[in-house]
This record gives C-alpha cells, sequence and structure tokens, in this order.
C-alpha cells in the first residue's frame, strides 16, 4: 500500500506543501481535496497532487497524514465532518493563523486514536515581495528559511509530534514549539493587525471626496500597504473573533501611535516628527535584515539533524504498521 498524505485546502500553503513534497520523494502519494473543484484540478494540473477527491470524509480516510491548510472556519468543520473518516493513528496538523482554537476543536471533536498538531507557518522570506494569492502563489520553496511554529494537543504522541517537526524540517523550514496562547498573541500584532490597517486605509481612503481622481495616482505603496484587504472577508472575520482580546489590545497600541503621530503632524513637530518617522524606518530595517537571513536555529526544539525524505516515509510508515498491529489486537 503507497504511503498517503491528504492535503486538504489547495491555495498558496497546501498548494506550495504538495509541490514540495514531490520535489523530495516521488514514493508518495498525495490526495488533495478543496471545496472549489476548479481550483483542485489546477493544483493536479501543476503537480501539487497525484489525484483528487471531491467527498471530504473519503478524502481522509487512508490517509497516514492529513494536513488542513484551510481558513480557520473550515479546521473545526473539517474535524466535524471527518471525525470518524480518519484511520487509527492518524496523524492530522494544521496550518492556520491561530493555534488555540484548533487545538480545543481537536479535543472536541477527534477521537484519541488521531493524533492533532496544531501549526502556522512564517514562509520563506524571499516570498515576501510575491503579491500572488491563493494557488497562483504557490510555490516549492515556500517553507524554506520559514519559521514552523507546532503546538500538539495533550493526547498527541511523542512519535506523531516527531512526523509533523521531520516533515517541517524536511521541507527546509525551522520547527518550533510554542504555547498556543502566547502564539496567537503575537499573530494578533503580525497577521490581524496589517488586515485591519488595510481595511481602514481602503475605506478611509475610497470614501473621501476626489477618489475617483485619486485613484489614478495610486502607486506602489497603496498596493502594498492595502493587499492584505484582498482576503476572504468570512475567514477574517472569525480569525478576529476568535483571538478578539490580543486584536483589541494591539489595536489600541496602533490608534495610539497613530495619533501620536496626528498630535505631531497637527503641532509641527518638525525634529520630533522625523525622530518618530526615522526610528520606525530603523526598526523596519532592522527586522527585514533579520527575516531575511532567517537564522533562527536557537529556537528550534529538539535541534534535529536535517531528515531525509527516507526517514520520513519511514516514520509514516511505522504509524501504518502499527494502526494495522493495533486494529489485529481489536478484532482477535
Amino acid at each position: 500500500m503507497p504511503t498517503q498524505i491528504t492535503l486538504i485546502g489547495l491555495g498558496r500553503r497546501g498548494g506550495s506543501l504538495g509541490l514540495a513534497l514531490k520535489s523530495k520523494s516521488r514514493e508518495l502519494t498525495i490526495t488533495g481535496h478543496d471545496r472549489e473543484p476548479g481550483i483542485a484540478r489546477v493544483a493536479q494540473a501543476r503537480g501539487a497532487v497525484d489525484r483528487i477527491e471531491w467527498n471530504l470524509p473519503r478524502a481522509c480516510e487512508k490517509a497516514d497524514l492529513v494536513v488542513l491548510a484551510v481558513p480557520i472556519p473550515a479546521v473545526r468543520e473539517t474535524f466535524s465532518a471527518a471525525a470518524e473518516s480518519f484511520r487509527s493513528d492518524c496523524v492530522v496538523t494544521s496550518l492556520a493563523p491561530l493555534l488555540a482554537p484548533p487545538v480545543a476543536w481537536a479535543a472536541e471533536h477527534l477521537p484519541p486514536t488521531v493524533h492533532f498538531v496544531a501549526g502556522n507557518l512564517a514562509a520563506n522570506p524571499d516570498a515576501l515581495p510575491d503579491a500572488k494569492t491563493g494557488l497562483d502563489g504557490a510555490r516549492a520553496d515556500l517553507f524554506e528559511k520559514g519559521l514552523w511554529a507546532l503546538a500538539p494537543a495533550r493526547n498527541c504522541a511523542p512519535a506523531a509530534v516527531k512526523l509533523v517537526v521531520d516533515l517541517a524540517a524536511l521541507l527546509g523550514a525551522v520547527p518550533f514549539f510554542v504555547a498556543p496562547d502566547e502564539h496567537d498573541g503575537l499573530s494578533a500584532g503580525v497577521d490581524a493587525l496589517p488586515a485591519l490597517t488595510a481595511v481602514a486605509l481602503v475605506r478611509a481612503v475610497t470614501q473621501m471626496p476626489g477618489w475617483r481622481e485619486r485613484r489614478k495616482m495610486t502607486d506602489r505603496d497603496f498596493a502594498a500597504v492595502t493587499a492584505p484587504a484582498d482576503a476572504d472577508p468570512a475567514g477574517r472575520r472569525a480569525t478576529l473573533d476568535l483571538n478578539r482580546d490580543n486584536v483589541l489590545r494591539h489595536l489600541d497600541a496602533l490608534l495610539a501611535e497613530l495619533n501620536a503621530l496626528r498630535a505631531q503632524i497637527d503641532s509641527g513637530g518638525g525634529g520630533e516628527l522625523e525622530q518618530l518617522l526615522a526610528e520606525a524606518g530603523s526598526a523596519r530595517a532592522q527586522w527585514l535584515n533579520d527575516r531575511m537571513r532567517g537564522d533562527w536555529r536557537a529556537l528550534e526544539v529538539p535541534a534535529t539533524e536535517m531528515p531525509k525524505p527516507g526517514d520520513f516515509l519511514g516514520n509514516l510508515i511505522g504509524f501504518r504498521r502499527r494502526s494495522q498491529t493495533n486494529e489485529k489486537k481489536k478484532g482477535s
């Protein structure tokens, strides 16, 4: 029986994961599922998946590893719809902007024989200038030099955790463990806040008099800053609701900074205003330098030797054999 991985969601992350895995090993059979049939067909045509399964439970039922690369509401929906379809000792992991809600939903919906590790990816810094979204933004090197945050569920077997750690490392990312609540607090500042800033900017500028003429003057800066506004509204709203307290705290900090800038401009702050602008530019330059270097090895827990495709396949096969042994014991 071939080793099977199922990818649920074939957008930028799911498509990239499929392309990366196929570049590492031809011994894997990758099944893809997406709510949009057209996207699934394109993903198959581009070589990200070997086969397509339109039925969600059937897509999961024979998989050794299932990766959920879907908006946060769809993680819970998948658990609810496919909970009884995951085979015993299946390993399930997510790639979502939040970690705490998926861990809680796994405890609520998944049987104890299924191992879950919540995850989130900070992608390859080389992909930062790439404005493409969805499957059009998929690239086989998206995980290289990235950070893969991991939060195992309480009942997750150590061998299952290692499998996901090895998956991240195999694709060139640095895997590290983080408390779900801590991760989600950080996510509010670097995921939710840019999106809200983009939405506010688009609404403010497009609703002001003169937009019909002003829009002709828009350039790269406006396009770059407003890019996060072009996202799934339902998924974004759900993420904001689930992380409300952290989002409000960061939003208050942003409003305070905007008010400080307004006060400086209103008073003709001169040198003080220039100092604020210079400090922000310096902080951004330092962040971008650190991000492009991607030297995060000190975060890795545990520090492991880079796995080979054969090692990863061996772990998957080991899980399948253990599952078959357990099922035989139950039947005897």
